[in-house]
């Protein structure tokens, strides 16, 4: 019995998907997701996928797309661990001088972390790898095939 189209497409984009996403968004105790709350999380200029490098290495990342000190708290929030998995990272990223722990001005209990110059060169590199893996991946499609497969999906999630 010959399989329908429609089904033939949901297949192949299921396994494009696991393709795409090599692991977890980021380890640790992940929260409930709700439906397309991780993109709406990532709009910012965030990656669209989390790259298949070390889970803490991601929090470098965020910091430098942010451009400024973030609040433990909202990087866990906005990566969707724990607080205490998070700590866990940061004191990784600290010890291995990456990332800086600094007093929030506004809020003396809270704590600000932003890069060394350490952490943004490893940020630097991790984003031009994602922007390797990622030329690789659709190094098939020519930019008419690209531009088709956009508006394709964007139509699916309508």
């Amino acid at each position: 019995m010959e399989k329908d189209i429609d089904a033939i497409l949901f297949e192949r984009l299921k396994q494009v998907g696991k393709r795409m996403r090599p692991g977890r968004p980021c380890g640790g105790n992940i929260r409930g997701r709700e439906e397309g709350k991780m993109q709406e999380e990532i709009d910012d200029g965030l990656p669209p996928f989390r790259p298949p490098v070390f889970e803490r290495e991601f929090i470098l990342i965020l910091l430098s797309k942010m451009k400024s000190s973030m609040r433990q708290k909202d990087i866990a929030k906005r990566l969707l661990i724990s607080p205490s998995t998070l700590s866990e990272m940061v004191n990784k990223l600290v010890a291995d001088g990456y990332i800086l722990r600094n007093p929030d001005p506004r809020d003396r209990r809270a704590t600000l972390l932003g890069l060394t110059e350490k952490g943004q060169q490893r940020a630097a590199e991790m984003e031009a790898e994602r922007k390797r893996m990622i030329q690789n991946r659709f190094r098939n499609l020519n930019t008419e095939e690209k531009e088709e497969l956009i508006y394709l999906l964007e139509k699916l999630m309508q």
